[in-house]
């Protein structure tokens, strides 16, 4: 948790939120063919090596991200923490080739809902696809589910003392 005053005006909070996306996304965008919609190129999910663990992804550059460009040479290193392998209450079970659990991707599946709000994903050997493209890793990581791993993160804001322009922020 993190808490502190901070001192904004409306343009420099705009800015700082401004500052704040490029760290989530690239400036370029992709047209996908699974919908009209311009997709942004994920940097983040490309970054190398993997934030835990110290996994270094197989290379993606930028015009491979997409999944509708081919490329035969692609060979994503298979992740996924210890952590999650060892099957705690909140992670789905182990999806890999011998393994006879199945799930329903793209719909309500029991208490979780595998839906996107990017829309519907694709599957792959019955694994769901990054709907941004290739990150260079496959698996979950630290993520505990397969598909959309939905959360929210809230911000608590509230002016403080008498001067409009300082306020107190928890995230």
């Amino acid at each position: 948790m993190v808490c502190g005053v901070v001192h904004l005006s409306t343009k420099r909070l705009f800015l700082l939120s401004n500052i704040l996306s490029r760290f989530l996304v690239c400036d370029k965008m992709s047209l996908t063919t699974q919908s009209a919609f311009r997709v942004p190129l994920h940097c983040k999910a490309r970054q190398t090596p993997y934030p835990v663990g110290g996994v270094k992804r197989f290379p993606v550059p930028d015009d491979k991200v997409p999944w509708e460009v081919d490329w035969l040479e692609y060979k994503p290193i298979e992740f996924t923490t210890d952590h999650v392998l060892s099957k705690p209450v909140w992670a789905d079970p182990d999806l890999s080739k011998n393994s006879k659990n199945k799930l329903k991707f793209n719909e309500i599946d029991g208490k979780v809902n595998r839906r996107s709000h990017m829309g519907k994903y694709r599957l792959q050997d019955s694994l769901p696809q990054n709907p941004c493209g290739r990150t260079g890793m496959e698996g979950r990581g630290t993520l505990g589910k397969w598909g959309p791993n939905h959360a929210a993160d809230p911000i608590v804001t509230r002016y403080v003392g008498e001067r409009e322009r300082e306020r107190e922020w928890l995230v």
